[in-house]
Parts: structure tokens; C-alpha cells; sequence
């Protein structure tokens, strides 16, 4: 291991909000259809969320382990957690808390999770092959069967309560796509047919490619509660978007999704409908592999934020991972490496920041309703090309940003993991935190 840490906290003391003082669990959705990803929340004082041991059992023995660490899934530790349940059945969450006095208390929780082959019986899924590919192997029995080389074709049938699975060990390229569906969901996209050679992250070998030649695949505004996974996007000329939005959607979920390429491979931005007032929300990112991007690999945000098990690298122009808000938020089990390649911009692993308070208070497109708090940034594994690789605090010395009880923790730097620039200095401050009670301990770096 390289350049041990040199860690810099500047505390601004303009923010304490205290939590909910009974120590329930807090579930985002009680029932669902698989996969099925849930947020939970320990409620507890502030002090409480900072200084007690919250331990989570999901019941979920056969969820397995993260493939960037090999932690198991099933477990979890922190106020604020999340996990997805991708096998039917009924779940009995638990979770112990433990006082800094020693006082123990348990509490439960129930998760129904129901089988998609039932939720999506026959002509409610629509099976994908190329034109002139009429073997559909292994598809759903009942289900729409269309071949065809022309995608906007197929973007007509994502309307609540369908999926979409592309033929495994099949390709694609499609401009991008405007005619999507605007609606509440569920919405599935993803694959079938067998898959073949699974690597750690469960990321089938022969998953579905789809190589985007202009504009962005699939824009996010106006869509709730939609899941994409178990696809590959690619991008050669490092030009287009895979996902993107800016207004008006929440619940989403990216599973196991692969992309090469593009501008910024995962991202979306910060404004929303003021008529509507949804606010992104409930945006989860799980065992995906983010790679290769022009600007970042990753630039997200939303209340209820959850980044689990996935990989960020190896950004040319900026930032590897730029998180722009998280209100009770949970990013563990990543890895984030190879910012600022191309230039000596200096840029990070990964950007953590928030609203500003003019965003805040606006009453226009720019209103967000969320300060970043609240968040644990755990089990993560970080290496940078830049002199500062991880920042948790405003984007720049004059942006009124108001960070604060974030958790920072069990966390790994290592200076030569993932791609270096030539171009950059080298780390120098590893850890940079502003804001208002952070909490940073039992790190390596």
C-alpha cells in the first residue's frame, strides 16, 4: 500500500436536525414484484445515528455476496440500509440496536415479494429477438414475441405493469430513443434465454448489447418505478447516454447493467417538474459496471439515494463518481477509481456534495427539497489519478452547500488501485471533508 492518508476536516457548525426519536424500522415499500429493491431506515436521535450499532439481517440467506468485496448481502450495519430481495417469498427483516450503554433492542419487518412470471403472465411481457431470429428459447410461455432490428418499435409495449426482455446472446444498435412511455410503472426491461458465464457481480456473459449511436437511450423524466438491468451498453465514441434525465422520476432501479463508453455512462440531473414537485427519490444503482466515460462515470443524486456493489472507473475529463445530493442515502460496497485520465484537471474518485440553499428555496425548475445528510458511505474500495481523491463537501469555496451527519466508514484507499494519468499530480490530501457532524472511522488508507 501507498501514501498513507493525509486527511483534511474543516467543520462548519449551521446545521443540526434531529431524527425521529422511536426506534422503528422505516421501510420504503412493504410489497413489491421482484427484484425488488428496499430502503430502510433505523429511526433514532442524531446522536443515536452516529454513535449506535444498528445491525440488519435481511432473511435473505440466498442473496449471496457483493462481488466487489465478497460481503455478504445479506447483512448490513448503520441507521440507513437497503437491499434487494430478487427471489419471491416473505421476508422477515430484523434489526438490533445496540446503545453506546450497552442496551440492546430488537425490531422486525415484513417484505412480501412476488414472482414477475406471475406478475407478468404471458402477452404482459414482450419478448425481443433481431429481425430474422424466430428461436425464442426459453422465453416466458405466452409471452409477445417480436422480432426486429428497430427498437423504437418496441419502446410502445413499457407501459405500467409489462416488461421487456431482449434475447440473451443478441445485439442491437439503435439511435436514441424519445418515444418512451411517460408512467408510474412497474416497468421491467431486461433479458432472457440462458445465461452463460456469470463473472463475480452475477453479469451474464452473453447479456443483450445494445451500442447507442446517437442521442440517449432511455430518458428518465416522467417515469416512476422502473427497472433496467441485466443489459450491455456500448458506446464507442465515448459521445451519446445510456440513461438521463431531469425532471419528475423516482424508484428507480439499475441491476446488474454493463456499459462502455458514453459521456457519462450512468446520470442524471437536478432539476424536476415544480408543478409536480417529485423530486428524484429512491434511485438505486446495485452490481453494476460502470467504464470508460468521456466526462464521468457517474453523475446521480436523489433523496433515499442507494449505490450498492457497483464499479465507477476510469473517467477521461472529470470526476469518477459525482454525487450531487443524498438525503438518507447509502453508498457501500463500491469501487471508484481512474478520475481526470486525459487531463491535469485533478478531479475525484468520488464528489460528494448537495443542494445548494437557493435551490432549496427556489419555488422554480431549479427547487430541490433535500439537503445532503443523513448518509453512510461504507465498504467502499477508492483509487484516484488526482492529488484529492475522495470529497465530501461543497462544490467550490463560494457555493452555499450544507453538508452534514454523514458517515464515513470500514472504507479502503489505495493510491495505485485502478488507472493513473500521467497527467495529474499525485494524491496528496486523500480525504477531504466540510460540513457539519461527520463521522469518519475504521478506514485504511
Amino acid at each position: 500500500m501507498k501514501n498513507r492518508s493525509t486527511i483534511t476536516f474543516f467543520m462548519l457548525l449551521w446545521l443540526v436536525i434531529p431524527a425521529h426519536g422511536n426506534a422503528q424500522i422505516s421501510s420504503s415499500v412493504v410489497e413489491g414484484v421482484a427484484p425488488l429493491l428496499v430502503h430502510f431506515e433505523a429511526e433514532c436521535t442524531q446522536n443515536e445515528f452516529h454513535t449506535s450499532n444498528f445491525i440488519w439481517d435481511f432473511d435473505d440467506p440466498n442473496s449471496g455476496f457483493w462481488g466487489t468485496n465478497q460481503h455478504s448481502k445479506n447483512s448490513a450495519q448503520g441507521a440507513i440500509t437497503a437491499h434487494l430481495f430478487e427471489n419471491p417469498g416473505i421476508y422477515t427483516v430484523q434489526l438490533q440496536k445496540i446503545l453506546e450503554n450497552g442496551t440492546t433492542s430488537t425490531f422486525n419487518a415484513t417484505i412480501t415479494v412476488t414472482n414477475p412470471n406471475t406478475v407478468f403472465a404471458r402477452n404482459l411481457t414482450v419478448c425481443v429477438n433481431p429481425a430474422g431470429d424466430n428461436s425464442f428459447i426459453g422465453a416466458p410461455a405466452g409471452a409477445l414475441q417480436i422480432s426486429t432490428n428497430d427498437l423504437s418499435t418496441i419502446t410502445q409495449y413499457a407501459t405500467s405493469g409489462r416488461r421487456i426482455l431482449f434475447k440473451r446472446g443478441a445485439s442491437w444498435a439503435t439511435a436514441g430513443l424519445n418515444n418512451w412511455p411517460e408512467n408510474g410503472g412497474t416497468v421491467i426491461i431486461g433479458a432472457y434465454g440462458t445465461g452463460t458465464n456469470p463473472d463475480q457481480f452475477g453479469i451474464f456473459e452473453n447479456n443483450p448489447q445494445i451500442t447507442v449511436t446517437g442521442g440517449t437511450f432511455l430518458p428518465l423524466d416522467y417515469k416512476q418505478d422502473w427497472r433496467i438491468m441485466d443489459l450491455q451498453f456500448n458506446d464507442p465514441t465515448g459521445t451519446f447516454g445510456t440513461f438521463g434525465g431531469a425532471q419528475s422520476f423516482k424508484k428507480w432501479l439499475f441491476l446488474r447493467l454493463k456499459t462502455n463508453g458514453f459521456t457519462v455512462p450512468i446520470g442524471w440531473s437536478t432539476w424536476n417538474d415544480p408543478l409536480g414537485d417529485t423530486h428524484a427519490d429512491h434511485m438505486g444503482i446495485v452490481s453494476c459496471v460502470f467504464e470508460n466515460a468521456a466526462v464521468n462515470v457517474g453523475y446521480v443524486g436523489s433523496e433515499r439515494l442507494m449505490i450498492l456493489g457497483s464499479v465507477f472507473k476510469d473517467a477521461q475529463e472529470s470526476h469518477v463518481l459525482r454525487i450531487w445530493q443524498s438525503y438518507k442515502g447509502v453508498i457501500s460496497h463500491n469501487q471508484m477509481s481512474g478520475s481526470s485520465l486525459s487531463t491535469n484537471t485533478g478531479r475525484h474518485a468520488m464528489k460528494f456534495h448537495g443542494p445548494t440553499e437557493a435551490q432549496i428555496a427556489s419555488t422554480e425548475w431549479s427547487h430541490l427539497n433535500k439537503r445532503t445528510q443523513f448518509s453512510i458511505i461504507s465498504n467502499n474500495l477508492f483509487g484516484s489519478s488526482g492529488p484529492w481523491p475522495i470529497m465530501i463537501a461543497p462544490q467550490d469555496d463560494w457555493t452555499d452547500e450544507r453538508i452534514s451527519n454523514i458517515i464515513f466508514e470500514k472504507n479502503q484507499y489505495f493510491s495505485d488501485f485502478g488507472s493513473q494519468s500521467a497527467l495529474s499530480l499525485q494524491p496528496s490530501v486523500i480525504l477531504t471533508c466540510i460540513g457539519t457532524d461527520i463521522t469518519v472511522r475504521n478506514n485504511i488508507m
